[in-house]
């Protein structure tokens, strides 16, 4: 019940900006990058195995081709080992815009990822897609995920880029790059990290994050997951929606604002009631 609640809290917050939304009318090609690198010994030590997938609208690799601004890029049917890690169904998605009171979005999802190796294993992941249309002020960021049968764990950092460009990991350097620059200024969530935990469920939530985003951005995570042996990660799913918010309500006047419309419910009710008495 309670991994189910998570999961249902993170889809939630994944949505969270969808009533608040600005109206957008450009669609430019969305493009989404895939960038695994799987080492031993730590994250710095040897690499073992690497993935580089790159997905299109409408194009190379998009497993949702009849839906304009809404490319998919799929994984791991059937399962695909990556340097002793094997990945089951992995989901990178990114949503643009298609019309007011929506939001931008990129998630990273995988039913499970098992450490079959034998030893330790240490992974950098990296998801990434730009033509995001703006422009956008506020951002909210998810993650959650299980870990089953040994230890594990799992750091996450969300980024946003003005400058709209695609983000890869260097496993020369260890560090966040982008195609043909450098990282660009912007938002930063910090490190969410869940410290190693055997049988233990994770999740990290941020809301009303303050971007500047113009005309077209990129939005990027990129996590870290250490995996001993037999472990695996079950239900990992990670999100970072953009949104444009021209005011936002203070809690006490949500409240009072879902408490109101409950009021008026009830009273149109008893209303009808008594029209039909």
């Amino acid at each position: 019940m309670m991994r189910n609640s998570r999961w249902l809290a993170v889809m939630l917050v994944a949505a969270g900006f969808a009533l608040l939304g600005a109206p957008q009318d450009a669609h430019a090609t969305l493009t989404i990058h895939l960038s695994t690198v799987v080492r031993s010994g730590s994250f710095a030590g040897p690499v073992l195995g690497t993935q580089d997938l790159t997905a299109v609208d409408q194009g190379m690799n998009d497993s949702n081709p009849g839906v304009v601004g809404n490319v998919l890029l799929v994984t791991g049917i059937p399962p695909v080992n990556v340097g002793g890690l094997t990945v089951s169904v992995g989901v990178q998605q990114a949503i643009q815009d298609l019309g007011p009171a929506l939001a931008e979005v990129l998630t990273s999802t995988a039913s499970t990822i098992i450490n079959t190796s034998g030893a330790a294993r240490y992974a950098t992941v990296t998801v990434s897609a730009n033509m995001f249309p703006g422009p956008e002020n506020r951002a909210s960021t998810a993650a959650a995920g299980t870990f089953l049968n040994a230890d594990g764990s799992f750091a996450i950092q969300f980024f946003d880029d003005p400058e709209n460009r695609l983000h890869t990991f260097n496993a020369t350097t260890g560090t966040a790059t982008v195609f043909g620059g450098t990282v660009g200024t912007g938002f930063d969530s910090g490190v969410l990290t869940a410290t190693p935990n055997n049988q233990a469920d994770y999740s990290f939530a941020q809301n009303n994050i303050p971007v500047t985003d113009g005309t077209l951005f990129s939005q990027a995570m990129q996590f870290n997951i250490f995996l001993a042996p037999g472990a695996t990660l079950s239900g990992r799913t990670n999100t970072i929606s953009k949104a444009f918010v021209t005011a936002v309500p203070e809690p006490g006047t949500t409240a009072m604002a879902f408490a109101g419309l409950g009021t008026l419910g009830l009273t149109c009710a008893i209303r009808r009631r008594r029209n039909h008495a």
